[in-house]
């Protein structure tokens, strides 16, 4: 008997173009990732990995603009007709770059005046003022190396 349960993922002649592109950014790729599978995908920059990374999520071409022509399920699901909801159920996605995530800020720069998010500029007050700037907030750490250095990420 033939197990007719969905592959994790399956991509099918997906080519993406973006909107502020000239050509096709993946171009054409086709390939499934079965269960319990671990793929590395590796092409040259601007190739389209983080590209189709946000389409398998769902986000191209509903929440950045591109034209995606191919298909791309997710556990049985269409992520270009499913919903953001349906989609997140069955795909996540880790940056490459740590910084890049989207719970980025440290204590220390969250508690560093001029360097929370939105501020526009940075403090020019050296680091040593972190600890003095935690205590006028009631916590604990801050000073260079020891825990709770302020070194650690929110979130």
């Amino acid at each position: 008997m033939a197990d007719l349960t969905p592959l994790p993922l399956s991509v099918r002649e997906v080519s993406i173009r973006p909107d502020e592109r000239t050509r096709n950014t993946p171009d054409d790729v086709s390939f499934d990732i079965a269960a319990g599978e671990v793929v590395l995908l590796l092409s040259s920059s601007g190739s389209g990995r983080s590209t189709l990374a946000l389409a398998l999520n769902g986000l191209v071409p509903h929440a950045i603009s591109a034209r995606l022509s191919g298909s791309l399920h997710a556990r049985g699901v269409d992520t270009v007709d499913a919903s953001g909801a349906q989609v997140s159920e069955r795909v996540a996605m880790v940056f490459q770059d740590p910084d890049a995530q989207i719970a980025t800020e440290t204590v220390t720069r969250r508690v560093r005046p001029g360097e929370s998010a939105g501020a526009g500029r940075r403090d020019s007050r050296p680091r040593r003022d972190i600890p003095s700037h935690c205590r006028a907030l009631g916590a604990q750490g801050g000073e260079p190396g020891a825990p709770g250095s302020g070194e650690h990420r929110l979130g």
